[in-house]
């Protein structure tokens, strides 16, 4: 059975960098906490904006969490207890964005640096077992693939998982049934998303590393053979190689880029959907209980 991703990263991290991932996982974790006072906040807020008593279930239970927040009735500074609670947890994701980007960089020229080494230091029989266009493509592309691929995407995942979980949790808290029956259709829309393309994915993975390969040949053998190209004028010929190459990197990249990114739009217009035929049914029926949950839910759900 293939070791996990976890596995190989901790085998390749060094100690320094385990011990950032640990910072950033720290200020994952400061941000979340903040995160959720910010929202919190949005109760007593309306609350106070339509000028009525904040003692709803919604705000009881908030007040068990949070107990600062119940001892604020001014809407002035409720807003600037808001706003500082939400920039300073922003703040603090920047930094861990900072720390992610740091990290994987960092391991990228370490690897780079690792496989020079190794290659450098081997025996002949090596050197001419390694073709050039496959060690160059090793170690620009599938390197550059590692960071930018693997090792950030983690990153994003592990900053996300960490809000979305932090968020669920507090929203369950508040209300059990309707935030379980959202978080059931995101994931089973994630899923069936996931489902569609997983094979296409696969597919390209394989597909990139190859074609990253064939550039690298077909450019070491444009510089190797210039004189021959020139002398039989088959210029065209390496040229529409080295098209046609590129034009299937670019669409299997394009492909990535726009399926990887186009889901949460998706999400956003069901989520509005929602909110628009809650507001049509209830009409002037709304309660300010029912606004002030409203509201905390539209936000949360906005940050997953």
């Amino acid at each position: 059975m293939k070791d996990s991703i976890f596995l190989k990263l901790n085998f390749i991290l060094k100690t320094k960098y385990k011990i950032y991932l640990c910072i950033f996982v720290l200020t994952l974790f400061i941000g979340l906490v903040f995160q959720l006072i910010g929202i919190s906040s949005i109760i007593p807020l309306t609350s106070t904006f339509f000028e009525q008593p904040t003692d709803n279930n919604f705000f009881l239970k908030v007040k068990n969490i949070f107990p600062i927040l119940g001892n604020i009735n001014n809407f002035s500074v409720l807003l600037t207890f808001f706003v500082l609670c939400i920039i300073l947890s922003n703040l603090i994701f920047i930094l861990s964005t900072y720390l992610s980007a740091k990290i994987a960089f960092a391991i990228e020229r370490d690897l780079r640096n690792t496989l020079y080494d190794h290659f450098i230091n081997n025996n002949y029989s090596f050197f001419f077992n390694t073709t050039s266009s496959k060690f160059i493509s090793l170690m620009i592309n599938e390197t550059q693939r590692m960071c930018s691929s693997v090792l950030l995407p983690l990153a994003e995942v592990v900053s996300r998982t960490v809000l979305i979980i932090g968020i669920s949790v507090f929203l369950i808290y508040l209300t059990t049934t309707e935030t379980i029956l959202v978080i059931l259709v995101i994931i089973f829309f994630y899923f069936i998303y996931y489902l569609l393309i997983r094979k296409k994915i696969i597919q390209n993975n394989k597909l990139l590393t190859k074609n990253n390969e064939d550039l690298v040949k077909n450019s070491n053998d444009l510089f190797k053979s210039f004189r021959e190209i020139k002398i039989y004028g088959i210029e065209n010929i390496f040229f529409d190689k080295i098209i046609n190459i590129t034009n299937k990197i670019q669409k299997i990249r394009f492909f990535t880029v726009f399926f990887s990114t186009s889901p949460r739009y998706y999400m956003e217009i069901i989520m509005f959907l929602i909110i628009y035929v809650f507001f049509l049914l209830k009409g002037q029926n709304v309660n300010l209980e029912k606004v002030s949950f409203l509201a905390v839910f539209i936000y949360a759900f906005f940050k997953i």
